[in-house]
């Protein structure tokens, strides 16, 4: 499975490439000296592929690529506003679709440099054509070592002859009054000659220990955002159900109440091992209630259904034994979609649903929100483009 998976995302995402040009230099005369204060830049890309459903923005921070925005099909340009001034600003852009995802070579820009403008050279990304090798694991094998007959050398006996000693006849002359006396013939004693037996020595033939090939495994990107109006839902503390709210308060309205999201369509299969998982939102309202803690838990179904009128329709859903606590910075910047706007890690979560008996590629997950404060986000009504992204990285 992994094999034609890794083939379709080579043939289907062609690489792509990143330029990125100082937005000062490049839409107005700004002296260089504004340019190296400036923590604003246009970041653009050549769109080589044919069938993206997107493309992600990425920025390396601490060394590690962090989601920085998620844009529609056939764009190529962003424009970075909150970039750091001062110093290196590395970028990377992937383009998406329901197969997974393929990323262009990195891009920097020093913000520190007295340059109005720098040019990155396209980079062109190789794709490479997986070979047809049966995935996780191969079989090696183990070379038969011959075993070395060692012949036995067969020592000859000698036959000692054996002297047959004649005895001679006294012939006995009938005396009538003389004994005659008995000659007695000496009997002559052969030696026995001792044959030496010869000892045959064993060789021990060594058996070769044939070396393990451990096979690489493949990361894989799967991305869903949600995509229904009955994919995003709020709670009241009565129980009663809102299915079409314009953003999710996250998690304090006029009163506390539980936010329930679902995401559909993952293409995960049944025997995946979980490495990353985050949920991306993007901000509505800067209306922020001060220090926030939200406790995440998952639906413990293999295929989690949409949310309806039901009253406690997320509440009452059987929940995961695996939960996860968030205590997001406050979100000051309306449209803003950066790590402050990311959920704490959901691998635990995502992995117990994935290891639920029944689950199969493609199926739905949903994941629940409570707890105390208040953080304002984008809902599917609200902001269709800017609704909560399921990013997930496995192994298979």
């Amino acid at each position: 499975m992994l094999k034609q998976l890794l083939r379709r995302i080579i043939i289907i995402i062609k690489p792509l490439s990143i330029f990125i040009f100082g937005v000062v230099s490049l839409f107005a005369g700004i002296t260089s000296p504004a340019f190296a204060a400036s923590s604003q830049w246009d970041i653009s890309w050549v769109d080589n592929s044919a069938n993206e459903e997107g493309f992600i923005i990425e920025r390396k921070i601490d060394g590690e690529y962090l989601l920085l925005a998620t844009l529609a099909a056939n764009t190529t340009t962003y424009t970075e506003v909150d970039g750091i001034a001062g110093q290196a600003n590395c970028y990377r852009v992937g383009a998406f679709n329901q197969a997974g995802s393929a990323y262009s070579e990195e891009a920097c820009i020093d913000a520190a440099a007295d340059l109005p403008t720098t040019q990155v050279p396209t980079t062109q990304v190789p794709t490479t054509e997986v070979p047809t090798t049966e995935v996780p694991t191969a079989e090696v094998p183990t070379a038969e070592v011959p075993t070395a007959e060692v012949p036995t050398t067969e020592v000859p006996t000698t036959e000692v002859p054996t002297t047959e000693v004649p005895t001679t006849q006294v012939p006995t002359t009938q005396v009538p009054t003389t004994e005659v006396p008995t000659t007695q013939v000496p009997t002559t004693e052969v030696p026995t000659t001792q044959v030496p037996t010869t000892q045959v020595s064993t060789t021990e033939v060594p058996t070769t220990q044939s070396p393990t090939t451990e096979v690489p495994t493949a990361t894989i990107v799967v991305q869903s955002r949600v995509s229904a109006s009955k994919d995003d839902a709020e709670e009241d503390p009565d129980g009663s159900m809102s299915l079409r709210s314009s953003d999710l308060e996250l998690v304090e309205e006029s009163f506390t109440q539980t936010v329930g999201i679902r995401f559909t369509g993952l293409e995960i299969p049944e025997n995946a091992i979980i490495t990353k998982a985050y949920i991306q939102f993007k901000v509505d309202e800067t209306k922020n209630s001060g220090d926030a803690l939200f406790d995440i838990v998952g639906e413990s179904t293999a295929n989690a259904s949409s949310f309806d009128s039901t009253n406690f329709n997320i509440s009452y859903r059987t929940q995961t034994s695996e939960s996860i606590s968030w205590s997001p910075a406050l979100w000051s910047s309306v449209g803003a979609t950066g790590a402050d706007q990311r959920s704490s890690d959901l691998t635990s979560i995502v992995q117990e649903i994935v290891s639920t008996t029944g689950w199969n590629s493609g199926n739905a997950m949903v994941f629940i929100f409570s707890g105390s404060g208040k953080r304002v986000a984008e809902s599917f009504d609200g902001d269709q483009s800017g609704a909560p992204l399921l990013y997930i990285e496995y192994t298979y």
